[in-house]
Order: structure tokens, then C-alpha cells, then sequence
């Protein structure tokens, strides 16, 4: 009964079971296009990074991009390293406890040409992955984040 009064209304005394003690990162709503013409072949996209920082950490967390790629579907391929994109809210992003920030990240075309080689990697059925890499300033370790493999729009 204890657990439906928690559920339902926030009691006071329930426990938090909210055990983000350091960002957790994770990459939604990826997309990506293959632009291709005679003079170059590019890439452009975008997604959502959520940074999560539960009510239990000591403090706020200041998070910093180091880096972002687009690997094939296994992570054992990279096709477009270092990804450039723009974000906002701009990194370095401040976390609060207890709370989520959702950062905006795009990558143009103009900014990601790649080989014509690479249309074949970006439009393999399996997918492509966006991974990237972060600093959390309560951890003292690079963290990484990869999304879910999806399907690249305009392949040939």
C-alpha cells in the first residue's frame, strides 16, 4: 500500500530511486541526409542530447563535448570523424541536481563533406550511429553516448 501512496501522490518519506549520482547522457530523435552532387558529397542531421543529473549528486555538473562521430550500425567503421556541429544551449552546459537539460545538436553539410566512398557506409541497410564524447565535471572520466542505429534519408 505504501508504494501505491508514493506512486501517487509524492508522500512525504518515499524514497527517490532516482540513482543519477553523474550525467546520464542519451542521444533521441537522430536524423542524418546524404547529400550528394558533382562537386562534393556531404552529410547533415540532427539530434536531441539529454543530460540527466539525479536529486542524489552532491552537486551541479558542468558537462563540455569533447567529441561526436557517425559509425556504421556496430560501432567498428567510423564514416564522418570529427562531426562539426552547432548546439544550443553552447557547451560547456550546466546541469542542476535533480534535473534534465535537452541540447540541440545539428550538423550541416556545408561543415561534414565526406568521400564519395562514404555514401555506401551512410546508406547500409543496417543503419548508421551517432557516438559522441563528454566531460562531467563530477566524474572524472570521459563518458560516451551512442544513439540507436537509423536509417540515413537521401541514399541513392
Amino acid at each position: 500500500m505504501g508504494a501505491l501512496w508514493c506512486t501517487l501522490g509524492g508522500v512525504v518519506g518515499c524514497p527517490n530511486t532516482d540513482a543519477a549520482v553523474f550525467v546520464d547522457l542519451s542521444i533521441e530523435n537522430p536524423s542524418a541526409a546524404v547529400q550528394t552532387s558533382v562537386l562534393a558529397t556531404a552529410v547533415s542531421g540532427s539530434f536531441d542530447l539529454r543530460l540527466h543529473l539525479g536529486p542524489r549528486a552532491t552537486d551541479s555538473s558542468e558537462v563540455t563535448l569533447r567529441a561526436l562521430s557517425i559509425t556504421n550500425d556496430d560501432l567498428t567503421t567510423t564514416v564522418v570523424s570529427p562531426l562539426a556541429v552547432t548546439t544550443d544551449p553552447a557547451f560547456p552546459v550546466t546541469v542542476a541536481v535533480d534535473s534534465d537539460v535537452v541540447v540541440n545538436i545539428e550538423f550541416a553539410a556545408a561543415d561534414n563533406e565526406v568521400e564519395a566512398s562514404a555514401v555506401d557506409l551512410l546508406c547500409d541497410p543496417g543503419g548508421i550511429v551517432i557516438s559522441g564524447a563528454f566531460d562531467d565535471s563530477l566524474e572524472d572520466a570521459l563518458k560516451s553516448v551512442s544513439s540507436w542505429p537509423f536509417q540515413v534519408s537521401g541514399c541513392p
